[in-house]
């Protein structure tokens, strides 16, 4: 059995690392608020994996993913700086 931390771990190093890299350098870019990124990061991280788990159990897979990255983008576009 993998286990939860192990699981956590292997995550961090690959897809899950990303998502706090690209909101620390978004933050360093002025293009959303700064705040705590772990937080947020783990926020998003868990809209993506509902999504993809949501898009998986569709027979229209095609139009799911496109319901759900547009979600995303208006997600990710309150998070913007005015």
């Amino acid at each position: 059995m993998l286990g939860w931390e192990r699981w956590r771990q292997i995550d961090a190093e690959h897809f899950g690392g990303e998502i706090p890299r690209a909101l620390g350098k978004a933050m360093k870019q002025g293009l959303i608020a700064r705040q705590p990124v772990e937080p947020l990061a783990r926020l998003l991280l868990g809209a993506v994996t509902e999504a993809a788990i949501a898009c998986a159990g569709r027979s229209d897979i095609r139009k799911a993913g496109n319901e759900y990255g547009a979600a995303l983008e208006a997600l990710l576009e309150g998070l913007r700086t005015r």
